[in-house]
């Protein structure tokens, strides 16, 4: 079975940021992690591009806002009720933004999780709210303090007080009632001997189904090649790998499910992209001609058959799935 090429958008090849051009991204879609989210409501199409450290643009669609201008964005440095920085002392390189169920609320975090609302009547600026205390395992001191960071978070339409968090030395976490007033949400640690104590990349909730959910891990920082890759079908409490057969040995950066096919995985990692039609027994390279670089993160919209992958520092990249079966 083939898939077609991959091949560059023309239209997002040079995108502006004020007299900056950019054609390197760090995330195509998902919610929070969107270059090119197909999904309605408040905020949901966005246009995402890590331009440096602490300073990850988000560009929303004006056909969602038309308040705003094009190019207004959630920038850090600005507090003028549309862009705001997440708190905290440690921040990830690239902070973990997740939508909840409802687009208005929007998820962020740095060693801790936080809440906004991002459209709160007479409100000006909008605040964060902090739900969670300390999450991880502190900073590296003195070798590397910029570490101790929440690197994922996970939410799912299907619940909308479900909230997964993962943090860079491997630590997993679940709220079962993130939407609860702030003072009140309450986290559980997951545990499991499949958690391999490796960055974690990606928690991705299934959207129909709030049991069933995904965790991928990077041992880039260890030196260590294994694809990790685990599911949950009982919400974290037991967990199964599912690296299955021909994944490369690579990290894995990203994680999605088709969305009219359960069965259906797509994962990023740092050598392509990679799919199952069997929840991981057996996995098939996706396309023929990706550059030779991590793929950072993926997203196949809703009611499309064209797969996106934003590569590290050689733009997004598109694959048609019409003769996938």
């Amino acid at each position: 079975m083939g898939l077609a090429s991959g091949k560059r958008p023309e239209a997002e090849e040079d995108l502006r940021f004020d007299a900056l051009a950019i054609r390197s991204y760090e995330a195509v879609a998902g919610g929070g992690h969107g270059l090119l989210d197909q999904h309605r409501g408040p905020l949901r199409r966005l246009r995402r591009h890590r331009l440096h450290d602490d300073m990850t643009a988000v560009f929303p669609h004006p056909s969602d806002r038309p308040d705003l201008v094009e190019g207004q964005r959630f920038f850090p440095g600005s507090n003028n009720g549309v862009s705001m920085t997440i708190p905290g002392a440690r921040k990830n390189w690239v902070a973990p933004l997740e939508f909840a169920a409802d687009p208005r609320f929007l998820f962020g975090a740095s060693e801790n999780v936080y809440r906004i609302d991002t459209e709160p009547a007479n409100t000006t600026p909008r605040a964060w709210a902090q739900i969670s205390g300390d999450l991880t395992d502190g900073p590296e001191l003195p070798r590397a303090p910029g570490f101790g960071t929440i690197t994922a978070l996970g939410t799912t339409g299907a619940d909308p007080n479900l909230l997964y968090a993962g943090t860079d030395s491997g630590r997993m976490w679940v709220s079962r009632n993130a939407m609860a007033p702030a003072a009140e949400v309450t986290w559980t640690e997951l545990k499991s001997p499949l958690f391999p104590g490796r960055w974690v990349t990606r928690i991705t909730v299934d959207p129909d189904n709030a049991k069933i959910a995904w965790a991928t891990f990077s041992g880039w920082r260890s030196g260590e090649a294994y694809p990790h890759i685990i599911m949950t079908s009982d919400g974290g409490n037991k967990w199964v790998d599912i690296v299955g057969e021909k994944l490369p040995q690579a990290p894995i950066n990203d994680v999605i499910r088709h969305p009219t096919k359960p069965k259906w995985l797509f994962v990023a990692t740092d050598v392509g992209v990679y799919r199952t039609a069997n929840l991981g027994t057996t996995w098939l390279k996706v396309g023929d001609n990706l550059p030779l670089v991590p793929i950072n993160d993926i997203d196949l919209p809703q009611g499309s058959n064209t797969l996106y992958a934003a590569t590290y520092g050689r733009s997004v990249w598109t694959t048609s799935l019409e003769d996938a079966s």
